[in-house]
């Protein structure tokens, strides 16, 4: 699976607009997950939430600017993968995880969440969890 490049700077563009919201972005994206998920809260009981949002967003800053070439980030990616193994994350949760980060970014942009803007971050979303799954395998 590739991007085109269309799709490479829609995600870019949209990610900048998260970043000074960052925090709330974050915020957002977990209580989603937890709202469609709530099995997954207990993945979280001993984590500071406002570092693990932070850290969620350089990961997806690291993510969005390595697209252009993705595999500069397969190590990283796959020590991810195996990291949520140890923390008990399931290859099916990726998919809620998918569904939690896709609605936080359309209700942050609002009418700019566009079926391209979608699109482009379901297309990324699955290429990057393609690869942090393999850790899986």
């Amino acid at each position: 699976m590739a991007l085109t490049d269309q799709q490479r700077q829609i995600v870019a563009e949209s990610f900048s607009r998260l970043i000074p919201i960052s925090e709330h972005a974050a915020a957002m994206f977990y209580d989603r997950l937890w709202e469609i998920a709530p099995e997954t809260r207990p993945l979280f009981h001993a984590t500071d939430m406002p570092q693990q949002g932070m850290k969620l967003m350089q990961t997806l800053g690291i993510a969005v600017r390595a697209l252009h070439d993705i595999d500069s980030i397969v190590p990283v990616l796959h020590d991810l993968g195996a990291r949520h193994i140890r923390y008990g994350v399931t290859v099916d949760q990726f998919a809620l995880v998918k569904d939690a980060l896709l609605w936080m970014i359309a209700q942050t942009l609002g009418e700019d969440y566009t079926p391209e803007v979608h699109e482009a971050w379901s297309d990324a979303f699955d290429l990057i969890t393609s690869i942090t799954v393999s850790a899986y395998e």
